[in-house]
C-alpha cells in the first residue's frame, strides 16, 4: 500500500521530517512519509470496489485492521457491520448497522451499505425493510 500512496501522491516519497514524532511509531525505520503514516494507522484504507467484487471477506479483514487502530470509528463500524451481514446472514449485524447508519456522516455511504447488506441472504425481512427506510433517511 505504502507503494501505491507513492505513485498516488509523490509527495508522500519524501523523508518524514525528523521534527514531526507521529504516535504510535515505536519501532519504525522507514523515514518515508507514507511508510509511517500506514505504521502510525494514520492512513484508512478506503474499501471501495471490494463490495462491488462480491469480496466481502476482504472487506471484513481490512475493516478489522482499521478497527484495531480506530475501535471507534462510526463508518469503520457500520460497514463491518454491513458486510458481516451480507457475509454470514447475521441478524444481530444488520441490526447493528441499523443503529449505526443514521449517525453516518455521508448520507450516500449509508445507501451504499444499506444496498450492500439488503441483496443478502437470508435475512429477516422485517430487518431488511427497517434497511431500506434508514437508507432513505
Amino acid at each position: 500500500m505504502a507503494n501505491q500512496l507513492r505513485r498516488t501522491y509523490p509527495g508522500l516519497a519524501a523523508e518524514a521530517p525528523s521534527s514531526v514524532t507521529l504516535p504510535h511509531t515505536a519501532g519504525n525505520r522507514s523515514k518515508d512519509l507514507a511508510t509511517s503514516l500506514l505504521n502510525a494507522g494514520l492512513i484508512l484504507p478506503l474499501l471501495d470496489g471490494l463490495d462491488e467484487q462480491g469480496d466481502f471477506v476482504a472487506a471484513v479483514r481490512r475493516i478489522d485492521r482499521g478497527l484495531g487502530h480506530a475501535p471507534t470509528e462510526l463508518t469503520l463500524r457500520a460497514a463491518g457491520a454491513a458486510y458481516r451481514a451480507r457475509l454470514t446472514g447475521s441478524p444481530a449485524e444488520l441490526s447493528e448497522l441499523i443503529e449505526l447508519a443514521p449517525d453516518l456522516p455521508n448520507g450516500s455511504y449509508r445507501g451504499v451499505l444499506s444496498d450492500v447488506v439488503c441483496a443478502g441472504p437470508a435475512l429477516p425481512a422485517g430487518l431488511v425493510d427497517a434497511a431500506r427506510r434508514v437508507r432513505n433517511s
